[in-house]
């Protein structure tokens, strides 16, 4: 993550790295009872060694999330799929735009996502364009967006509690981009996520990723439960793609 460790973007080149995993089905020596020794493991650690999943852990938040299920490329969309933007805004923190069809059947297709640092609303405004046009996306039918993005400050008068000023909101309508005010209600807004990773009557998730969304797979894997508080996230940690 060059954002969080910038001056090792000169020390270390990816493309000179590659990652060769090994799972049980790999070794042909081992014992085909050896499986049923993993099965008494807590959860976590049985995906570690069963599968070689390293990115679950003891204390994951989102501990139903697997990306060899969640994570898929379905394709060319056909015409019978609505389409809406999330917004979770961010200047001198991350900010975060995803872009979500819901499918036919229900399901809902997280496309792409786009993490943005110290943007303004214009420069924002363009950026989210060019990367709807190049998703093929015909029309959003709505962008919901972080509620602070309503916040006015400044009053006016002694006596008059009237707010003055230019709203991130009312900014983006006006570059031709209106918003919805969403939710920021932690504990339910969780719980529905736990609910849409979970599998539908037909056996597939109810939310899935293509590949692409790389910073919210990212996040999603590596998010972790608040050490005071279980049921909510960890706030010290990156969870701007999960608040969008």
């Amino acid at each position: 993550d060059w954002e969080a460790h910038p001056r090792l973007r000169d020390k270390y080149q990816p493309a000179q790295w590659a990652y060769i995993p090994a799972t049980l089905d790999d070794n042909p020596y081992l014992d085909d009872e050896y499986e049923l020794s993993l099965a008494v493991l807590a959860p976590w650690r049985y995906e570690q060694l069963r599968h070689g999943d390293w990115r679950v852990f003891v204390g994951q938040f989102f501990g139903t999330f697997n990306e060899r299920r969640h994570v898929k490329d379905l394709g060319p969309l056909g015409g019978d799929v609505a389409w809406f933007r999330a917004m979770d805004w961010g200047y001198n923190k991350p900010g975060c735009w995803g872009f979500y069809a819901i499918l036919p059947d229900g399901r809902l297709y997280k496309r792409a996502d786009r993490k943005f640092l110290s943007e303004s609303v214009q420069t924002n405004v363009v950026e989210l364009r060019k990367t709807t046009a190049g998703l093929d996306i015909p029309k959003a039918r709505y962008n919901v967006a972080d509620p602070s993005c309503f916040i006015k400050t400044g009053l006016v008068g002694q006596h008059e509690a009237r707010m003055i000023g230019q709203s991130i909101g009312e900014t983006f309508a006006l570059n031709g981009i209106p918003l919805v005010r969403g939710e920021n209600d932690r504990y339910n807004g969780w719980q529905r996520l736990h609910d849409l990773l979970r599998d539908a009557p037909d056996g597939d998730p109810w939310i899935l990723f293509h590949p692409s969304c790389k910073y919210t797979i990212r996040t999603l894997a590596t998010a972790k439960s608040d050490p005071k508080d279980p049921d909510d996230v960890d706030t010290d940690s990156d969870d701007h793609a999960l608040d969008e």
